[in-house]
């Protein structure tokens, strides 16, 4: 028997919103606390033996500058994840995170966490001597969870929290050198979201938030399933992955200049990421309504992906198809450039699969 949504709890109806979106099998498993998960090539089940295990439901990934460390969001309770790009092992960070309330600054945080209240989505790492990890919680609470990080080891620091909106439904964080917090919102809770998607219709928009000022919504920023994001190098424009009208869009903080959008692309776009070379990388299940209806009722989905890659100047787009082999997968989220290698995460998945990258003809 079917629930209605609007008799849901808010953070239930945003996890199986969340579960239709990537077919997550909630509750999950998360890596052993006591050691390092198997590195590659131990994976059970994996097809390939690049693959790096030991991770539940990995959504989004974010490296730690200048370190050998990736953040891993798993979407499974208290799955928050450190991979070394030298050895491919995972460690879940969660049990050994620490708290020190900045009260100061996240005033209207309730506190910390309990055992079992995060469920990780989008990730922000700040750079800097001490950097910072802004995680979107769907887990006991709706809001942005903030950590500090040590570079050395990156294990965390729980400072505070900022609460969301009750008509946001957050999917991916960004951090301005104010202090200001971007956040995309991939829709309003109870609406037909999932459905308007698929269709390109408008769903949600950006969001800033800052101490003082609060919530306020970005002028302009109003799209189809906003949902990837990446602050430019300068500070003063953010791209944006609007996974309904499958394109990116580049648009000012001040709101004051009309958005300007990439070609169409023939996949929903996800989470977005730079490259080395400065780049922007993205990657989603191959457009296709019947397919992508199927997939975001949760049942067994392996639809076909593609990666791309995006100038930010031009946005000028190019698949990254031709370089690597793809193999069936559940739906991806993110991809990341790591050397020579391509890595893909999926939300429903079990491990983060990688992909040698043959030379750019």
């Amino acid at each position: 028997m079917s629930i209605p949504m609007s008799k849901l709890p808010r953070t239930r109806w945003l996890t199986l919103s969340a579960m239709m979106l990537g077919t997550v099998p909630l509750p999950g498993s998360a890596a052993s606390s006591k050691g390092d998960a198997p590195p590659a090539g131990q994976c059970p089940a994996a097809p390939d033996d690049r693959s790096i295990c030991g991770i539940s439901n990995p959504e989004d990934m974010a490296p730690l500058a200048r370190t050998e460390w990736i953040i891993v969001s798993g979407y499974t309770p208290d799955s928050l994840y450190r991979v070394s790009t030298r050895t491919r092992r995972a460690l879940n960070l969660v049990p050994g995170v620490r708290a020190r309330w900045n009260r100061k600054v996240y005033t209207d945080c309730p506190g910390p966490l309990v055992a079992g209240g995060l469920t990780a989505h989008g990730l922000a790492v700040s750079d800097g001597h001490l950097p910072s990890l802004f995680v979107i919680n769907h887990g006991s609470r709706e809001a942005i969870e903030v950590y500090r990080l040590n570079p050395r080891n990156a294990s965390l620091t729980w400072t505070g929290c900022v609460p969301i909106p009750d008509d946001m439904m957050a999917n991916s964080v960004a951090q301005l050198k104010s202090g200001t917090l971007v956040v995309t919102s991939l829709g309003k809770p109870k609406t037909n979201v999932l459905s308007d998607i698929i269709a390109g219709r408008p769903t949600g928009d950006v969001r800033l938030w800052s101490k003082g000022k609060g919530w306020r919504t970005l002028p302009g920023s109003q799209g189809s399933g906003p949902n990837g994001l990446a602050l430019a190098p300068d500070g003063r424009s953010i791209y944006v992955a609007m996974s309904g009208s499958r394109d990116i869009v580049r648009m000012t903080l001040d709101g004051k200049a009309k958005p300007v959008r990439s070609a169409q692309l023939d996949i929903l776009p996800d989470n977005l990421r730079w490259t080395p070379d400065g780049a922007l990388i993205t990657t989603g299940m191959r457009y296709d309504p019947e397919v992508n209806a199927r997939c975001f009722q949760g049942k067994e989905c392996q639809p076909r992906f593609d990666v791309y890659e995006i100038r930010p100047t031009t946005l000028a787009v190019k698949s990254l198809s031709d370089r690597f082999d793809t193999k069936p997968m559940p739906i991806t989220t993110t991809a990341l450039r790591v050397e020579d290698e391509l890595w893909v995460s999926s939300i429903s998945g079990k491990n983060i699969a990688v992909f040698p990258l043959r030379p750019d003809r």
